[in-house]
């Protein structure tokens, strides 16, 4: 089980996990979440674009009633998440969020078997997204709606 930190200020909750280089300094724990908290909260809103961070990380951002999933570059570490009854449910483990009575999806137990991994937004739950490197996902409960976009991408 990996260790989250959270930073709080008014309606502005950070939940991180991992590490960061901040200028020359490999920062983790509750370092980094301050930091991302105080930078966050003095550019008024998370700018996904702005790459932040490099690093080894996984984020979760709330604001009133709109919440942000971010993952690093080559998502190190991997963030699921899941959508009931106008409530969203985020783990770094899928297993969590597929015992709720969620059946498999044989379409990528079968991509599992055969390549050991399944790609995309998939996994082995049906109604169960990861986020795919370098992406971020904004949900809003008010809508329950979602966008999501790639804040970094390898060029060949």
């Amino acid at each position: 089980m990996r260790s989250w930190h959270t930073a709080r200020r008014e309606d502005l909750i950070v939940r991180v996990t991992g590490w960061a280089l901040i200028g020359d300094k490999c920062t983790s724990d509750q370092v980094l979440a301050d930091f991302l908290l105080e930078k966050i909260a003095h550019a008024g809103g998370f700018d996904p674009e702005a790459q932040y961070l490099d690093g080894n990380f996984a984020m979760v951002l709330q604001a009133g009633q709109s919440t942000v999933l971010v993952t690093d570059p080559i998502r190190s570490i991997p963030l699921f998440y899941s959508e009931h009854g106008g409530n969203l449910s985020v783990s770094d483990d899928a297993r969590i969020l597929g015992i709720r009575g969620r059946e498999i999806d044989l379409d990528s137990a079968v991509e599992f078997i055969t390549a050991g991994y399944v790609t995309g937004h998939h996994n082995m739950y049906l109604g169960v997204y990861g986020l795919r490197p370098g992406e971020w996902v904004a949900w809003r409960a008010e809508s329950e709606s979602r966008v999501s976009s790639r804040y970094f991408e390898y060029s060949c």
